[in-house]
């Protein structure tokens, strides 16, 4: 079962590696949805990974901001699955563009294959699932405001009805949301 992903570009692609041969040449032969591998090395005292094409050839690195993903998903026992999403640096007719290097941007998905640890007769929870409040971002109304604003202003350069209903509607509704935001901090 699919838990997560993210897209990243690898770090490092224009480096050689360590045997001198060519992370670039190793590029130049990948196509999207090639399967990539990676390995752990330590970088300056810290954990990193290469990323590996299928022949176990570094082709660079994945970036430091997320190592802690994948480390968090690891310690879950869930699957990580790597491939080439799109190689970089080539025109729309798959040519290498003179001056640049390529690059690889990777999708990375989660996935959980551990059966599930309900029994069949448990139902599942009819409790809607809802973000924590700390990341729900609060609706107070002010963008609404300015945009109605905005509006009205242009209503008097235009001078078109329809600018000023939508004027209208907007500092209607972002008062109302705005009232409603500050009734909701104050309880």
């Amino acid at each position: 079962m699919f838990v997560d992903g993210i897209y990243f570009r690898v770090a490092g692609v224009s480096f050689d590696n360590d045997d001198g041969s060519s992370r670039q040449r190793y590029i130049s032969k990948l196509q999207p949805f090639d399967a990539l591998g990676m390995e752990s090395f330590e970088y300056e005292g810290a954990l990193a990974f290469h990323i590996l094409d299928s022949d176990d050839h570094c082709i660079g690195n994945l970036p430091k901001e997320h190592i802690d993903f994948v480390l968090d998903h690891h310690r879950q026992g869930h699957d990580i699955k790597l491939y080439v999403n799109e190689i970089l640096g080539r025109d729309e007719n798959g040519k290498r563009i003179d001056g640049y290097s390529l690059g690889v941007e990777v999708a990375l998905d989660i996935y959980d294959d551990r059966p599930d640890e309900r029994t069949a007769s448990e139902p599942l929870s009819s409790e809607p699932l809802v973000a924590p409040v700390s990341k729900q971002k609060q609706k107070t109304g002010r963008l609404m405001i300015g945009f109605g604003v905005f509006f009205a202003l242009g209503f008097f350069v235009a001078f078109n009805p329809v600018v000023l209903v939508v004027s209208v509607l907007l500092l209607f509704f972002g008062i109302r949301r705005h009232k409603n935001y500050k009734k909701g901090k104050t309880d």
